[in-house]
């Protein structure tokens, strides 16, 4: 299964996900015996511009739910290690 690079989805359910395309699991398994890696699949953009907005775009959404996370934790009172 190929997604399109930068649908909602993508975005907002895992930002790793942005360069791979998401495996069934039947493609997972048989992935366990690839070992010579023909079996990976890329998202594809439309021209290189956008790979990296959409590369940039995942990259700062990760730093922000960092920066939320610290905060939360520094709010109550825990330890950032």
């Amino acid at each position: 299964m190929q997604e399109e690079a930068g649908s909602h989805n993508e975005i907002t359910d895992g930002f790793s996900r942005i360069l791979f395309a998401r495996a069934s699991f039947l493609e997972g398994v048989a992935r366990i015996f690839d070992f010579a890696g023909t079996l990976s699949e890329y998202n594809r953009s439309r021209t290189g511009e956008e790979a990296d907005y959409q590369a940039l775009l995942s990259d700062w959404l990760a730093v922000g739910d960092d920066i939320r996370e610290a905060s939360h934790l520094v709010a109550v009172g825990k330890s950032l290690l």
